[in-house]
């Protein structure tokens, strides 16, 4: 099948963009990716975001001020 877009100047530079951070060489191998990409199963979801609690209980608490401008930038 045979797909053609219309784009804009702007919307075709963005998508350009993309395709070279994600590894493409052009716009259209990017798209066919994207066409291609299916989502996990929901229980392999969960399973996932289970694992990743597992993980994340060992990991220690960090207090407020830790997010701090202070701490996040040097001036």
């Amino acid at each position: 099948m045979t797909i053609t877009l219309e784009l804009t100047e702007q919307q075709a530079r963005g998508l350009s963009r993309r395709a070279l951070r994600e590894g493409h060489d052009s716009i259209g191998k990017y798209l066919l990716s994207l066409a291609e990409w299916t989502p996990l199963p929901d229980e392999e979801w969960e399973d996932n975001l289970k694992k990743l609690h597992e993980i994340t209980k060992h990991v220690p608490a960090r207090p407020d001020s830790a997010f701090s401008r202070e701490t996040m930038y040097r001036d």
